[in-house]
């Protein structure tokens, strides 16, 4: 037991405190270290909820944060899709033609780009597929073309892919791994002006 007096501990069974003299009106030491147990933890215990509720509210936080991200990007997808949609492939392709047809070749020439596809190309495919933004399209020429135009019977398998913006005529080669570009040049200088 502990004496309430001094905090000195007293042997069981005795009624004064040896140290002090009080009288042994005393809680036996297990109690009272078990009441400062109990009161810590408690305290640990309130602790630790908040820390956790903390850290819970943070990650459903984020969690409704990259939730809403998504969907707000999800929903300008969306958006852009029903304006897109409000256009048709066929729409597309003529606006394509026009941005083509509208381009010079070269700069300081009269001749179109579509113009000089046209002749350079003699079997051919045109295919288009979105890039980009909104109103942006890789369109790929692709088939037999002439590479010079002082010998009409060599023809060779080329492509080549331009980006066009149907909205802001923006036009211009992308890919041309088979140097179309520079016999489009060539036949636009020398021949087609």
């Amino acid at each position: 037991m502990i004496c309430k007096n001094c905090g000195k501990e007293i042997q069981d069974g005795v009624a004064f405190c040896s140290s002090c003299g009080a009288k042994a009106d005393v809680v036996p030491a297990p109690e009272q270290h078990k009441k400062k147990h109990k009161g810590l933890i408690i305290f640990c215990s309130i602790v630790g909820v908040l820390l956790l509720s903390i850290v819970i509210f943070s990650i459903f936080d984020e969690e409704r944060e990259s939730i809403a991200n998504n969907s707000s990007s999800s929903d300008e997808a969306e958006s852009e899709s029903k304006e897109n949609a409000d256009i048709s492939d066929d729409e597309v392709e003529q606006k394509i033609y026009s941005v083509l047809n509208n381009t010079p070749a070269v700069e300081g020439y009269n001749t179109s780009v579509g113009n000089a596809l046209g002749t350079i190309f003699k079997d051919y495919t045109v295919s288009f597929k979105k890039w980009g933004g909104k109103t942006s399209y890789n369109v790929t020429v692709s088939g037999k073309y002439l590479p010079n135009p002082e010998v009409p019977q060599a023809v060779e398998e080329g492509e080549v892919t331009y980006v066009v913006d149907i909205e802001s005529g923006y036009c211009k080669i992308k890919n041309d791994i088979y140097g179309i570009e520079n016999v489009i040049k060539v036949y636009v200088v020398n021949y087609l002006r």
